[in-house]
């Protein structure tokens, strides 16, 4: 699995969670201050 699926992946799954759509922008500045 490349690090574009997974970032896909987890902003499907946030997106479903808010019921809301992440900006792809936000949803990497977050995974760069989880990693």
């Amino acid at each position: 699995i490349s690090p574009s699926e997974t970032v896909l992946e987890l902003k499907n799954k946030v997106s479903e969670l808010l019921g809301i759509d992440v900006p792809q922008q936000k949803l990497l500045l977050t995974g760069k201050a989880l990693a």
